[in-house]
């Protein structure tokens, strides 16, 4: 092969490297937010069934 042509070869591969980089990337941020939402969520419910019990006692 010529110097040209692994070149090539080369520049192709850390292109295929940075984009899957990329994409592990974007699919974890993308799970950490799920899971940051759902615990904030969680989080509300129980302050806001906290509250509810608070006002509304049973007897």
């Amino acid at each position: 092969m010529e110097a040209r042509e692994l070149d090539a070869v080369y520049a192709r591969y850390v292109r295929a490297q940075r984009w899957l980089r990329l994409t592990v990337i974007g699919w974890m941020a993308s799970v950490a937010v799920l899971v940051f939402g759902w615990v904030a969520s969680m989080a509300m419910l129980h302050t806001g069934l906290q509250l509810f019990s608070s006002i509304f006692t049973l007897p």
